[in-house]
């Protein structure tokens, strides 16, 4: 597929947005939560966490294959300076659960923009990222 979708783009960001808001929000209802609540069975919350920092880290080192540390650096001082930039516009609160959730949906945001990140590369120049198989 060569062509970028939003709804491609749409799926990319709520799959980054259930990823980050499942290991844990300012709502109460997380793996974080769950784990230290302490009523569920230990194996049960071995394997969800395992999963969830596999996911975390492929999402992670994605970001890092493609952008580089410079790049997932500079993609992440953008996004937290159009934060910062929306909270002194009074376009968003700076207190209340906002201040807790903001960060999380940056977080999604810049996975969302690694997982993105291979089509537009490959629609605005024709690269085409491959890991070699090892």
């Amino acid at each position: 597929m060569s062509h970028i979708s939003w709804d491609g783009v749409a799926a990319r960001l709520l799959f980054s947005l259930f990823v980050v808001f499942a290991t844990w929000n300012p709502s109460g209802r997380s793996y974080w939560h769950w784990l230290w609540d302490g009523q569920a069975g230990f194996w049960t919350v071995l394997a969800v966490g395992l999963v969830l920092l596999l996911v975390h880290l492929a999402l992670f080192l994605t970001l890092r294959g493609l952008l580089g540390w410079k790049g997932l650096f500079l993609v992440g001082l953008t996004l937290v300076s159009l934060m910062l930039a929306a909270g002194e516009l009074g376009l968003a609160p700076r207190s209340g659960s906002w201040s807790g959730t903001a960060p999380l949906v940056l977080l999604s945001l810049l996975y969302t923009f690694g997982l993105s990140w291979s089509l537009v590369h490959h629609r605005a120049a024709g690269i085409t990222h491959v890991e070699p198989l090892k």
